[in-house]
Parts: structure tokens; sequence; C-alpha cells
């Protein structure tokens, strides 16, 4: 296995090696029979606020390619119908139930669904419209009117693609709406780049595509919301609920775009099995902004080939596809890095994986603490010492092995 550069010259090095990371990826691996229970949705998990009814969703309320065609043992999919706030929210009752119809005014139902209110970024309520046709419809075409739809940043542009395609979720299982599927970005251009992932998502173009025009005559519209969703988690640090199938069902469609195999389950009897992958930051700039790059890396390299099976970097370039990415995160049974928008490709791990993040001080952020927990994963925040716009950090030994 290849080392990684060397930390640049006058760099101060974490004064204790042997203890950084080692106790904290040791954790995570005991941490790992706790997931064999937590990952089952139970009403005896204190930790989701998911209940099990005996109750199936039926099959025609699902996507042409039903959840339970996935081969996945970990997650239950369709197999149970989930109650509670948190299913309102994040899982499949959410789009028969979640959202209220306003009013309709000739051909158009506007909907709203309230926001998790958890937090005082997550407050009021969110909205999407579908306008319909009198022709015989056979397809929807699904508005995107966030910018961020175009973003270089993975999470900003995740989230919008999960609200894009949760109105299409609506559309077609609340309102019969048609099952093929364009999603309409706010380009510049009609022959601008599509960015990842939404082409995994369905066929993807530009507002400016002359196609549009001629096919929304014979189709159903769809405006998606611009706001709510993932970015309602993104400080929600007293979030609870556990995984969900909606979410994992999201997750899957990108996996399944490329013909990628989810990962069977991996014998986890012994930590020397363990796949360890970090989750890499360059010491470059990125949009003018500073990278959070680990100047003693080579010190963490070391810690992690002496617990690991195998150690792998994980650095996701702006041009990598999905594929890439998934082939790179999928049979991981460890994931650590430092915050930032890559850690957004953890969701892509197998659902009893075990995400390390280290957090900045002060106002901690909780995107990838809530995200794991809705895809399935056992998650862990260790809190160090550097700030959100630092350009180098050094993991502190000390800080890390206090959790």
């Amino acid at each position: 296995m290849r080392r990684m550069a060397q930390p640049p010259e006058g760099t101060v090095m974490a004064s204790s090696r042997s203890v950084f990371l080692l106790g904290v990826l040791v954790l995570a691996y005991g941490s790992y029979q706790h997931m064999q229970s937590s990952l089952r949705l139970s009403t005896n998990n204190s930790n989701s606020c998911f209940s099990l009814r005996n109750e199936k969703l039926p099959v025609e309320n699902h996507h042409q390619r039903e959840p339970q065609q996935v081969k996945d043992p970990a997650v239950l999919y369709n197999e149970t119908l989930l109650d509670g706030r948190c299913a309102l929210l994040w899982d499949w009752p959410m789009i028969h139930d979640g959202w209220k119809e306003m009013d309709t005014e000739g051909t158009e139902i506007r909907l709203e669904m309230n926001r998790s209110n958890t937090h005082r970024t997550a407050k009021g309520k969110i909205s999407m419209s579908i306008t319909t046709t009198t022709k015989s419809p056979t397809i929807t075409i699904v508005i995107v009117k966030k910018t961020d739809a175009l973003s270089t940043n993975v999470w900003h542009r995740f989230s919008a693609q999960f609200m894009a395609w949760v109105s299409f979720q609506v559309a077609t299982k609340r309102y019969n709406a048609p099952l093929e599927v364009i999603y309409v970005l706010p380009c510049r251009y009609a022959n601008d780049t599509i960015p990842q992932g939404w082409t995994d998502l369905g066929y993807t173009t530009c507002n400016a595509d002359p196609v549009i025009a001629d096919k929304k005559p014979h189709s159903w519209t769809v405006s998606a919301p611009t706001d709510g969703f993932l970015w309602d988690l993104a400080w929600d640090t007293s979030f609870s609920c556990g995984t969900s199938n909606l979410f994992r069902y999201w997750i899957h469609h990108y996996t399944r775009a490329k013909g990628v195999v989810l990962p069977r389950q991996v014998d986890h009897r012994s930590i020397t099995n363990y796949l360890g992958c970090y989750i890499s930051r360059r010491s470059t700039l990125q949009s003018g902004r500073p990278v959070r790059s680990v100047s003693n890396i080579e010190e963490v390299w070391g810690i992690m080939e002496s617990v690991f099976r195998k150690v792998r970097e994980i650095q996701v370039m702006g041009l990598s596809n999905t594929s890439e990415i998934v082939h790179m995160v999928r049979d991981c049974n460890t994931l650590f890095g430092v915050h930032g928008a890559g850690m957004l490709n953890t969701i892509f791990a197998q659902p009893n994986a075990v995400v390390v993040e280290a957090l900045p001080w002060g106002n901690i952020p909780a995107y990838y603490r809530n995200i794991n927990m809705l895809a399935g994963h056992r998650y862990i925040g260790i809190k160090s010492n550097f700030s959100m716009m630092a350009r180098e950090v050094i993991l502190n030994a000390k800080t890390l092995t206090e959790v």
C-alpha cells in the first residue's frame, strides 16, 4: 500500500503517535456489535423514533423498480410500514401523509409540508406543486429551481437532488404521475455540463433544452421544493431518527444505476478482517476556500495500517463519477475523515459501516452525523481543535482518545 505525501516542512506534529486514532478506530470496531441490533428497525430501539407496524406498503406505491428487489438483507425497505414523527419527515409515510394539499387551481395542485422545526435553520414550511395535463401524459418533468443543483460542492448538489427525487416520488405514488422522468436543471446554457449524480436518478437536461418545450404539453410538471430536507439536518445535533427505508432507497438509485452490487455482510469477528478507509483532503484551494487537510497524515496513516487488515485512501475529485465513488466506498468497514463535503460519500458504504468524523470546535455541524443515521451507519463524532476555515489540521491524540 503506497504511503501518502510527507507533511509540509515546518508542520508541528502531534505529540502522541501511538495513542491517536488507534483508540478511536478500536472504538469504531467495538461499535459494530451495537450495530447488529440498532440497524434493525425495532420498537425496542431507544435510539430511533421509528416504530414498526404489522402492515405492508402496497406494491403499487413504489417506483417501477420496487424496493423489495434490492438484494440487501440489512435494510427492510417496504417489508414494514413505519409511523411516528420521524416517519412523516424521513420515510415512506412522508410521501403519502406528510404533504398537505393546500389548493387546486385548474390543473395545478399545491402542496405544503412542515419542516422539522428542530433548529432555527429548519423553521417553517416547504412547498411544491404538480401541474397535470388533460392530454395523455407520457412523462413527468421535474423542474429544479435551486441553483445548488449545479454546485461543485457535493453536499449542496445532493441536497438539491434529494428534494427533486422526493417531489417525483410524491407525484408518482400519490397522484399516479407517469413513471418516466426528466429532471430539468437551472443551467445557463442548454449544453452546460450536468453535474455528477443527476443522471443516476433519471434523464437530466437543462432548462434551455428545446426538447422540454416539445414534451411539456404531454407531461406532468412538478416544481420541486427549494429548501428543507437534508438542509434541515445540517445543524440539528439532537436528531435521533434511525434508519430510513426511503433514504436507503434513494441511495440505491446511485448504486444500481451503474450496476454496482451492494456488498455482502462481511465477517467482523476479528478486527483484522476490517478495511479501513480514509476520506482524503488535499492541501489545495477549491473555489477560493481552504481545505482542511491533515498535516500529520503520515502518523494517522501508520496507525491505521497497524489496526486494519487493509487501508484505502479515498480521494474524490470534482470529476469523479458515481460508479468510481461507489466502488471506492462500498466495501469499507470503517471510514474516517475530517469534516467536509467529501464525507457525504460515506452514504454509499454498506449499511453496517462505522463512520468516524473529526469535527471542528465551536458550532458543531451535524450534516454527516444525521445522514449516516438515516443510511443505517454507526456514526462517531470526534471534537477536534481546528476551525472550519483552517487550511491545515493537526489531529490531537489526547482530544481524540477522550471519546
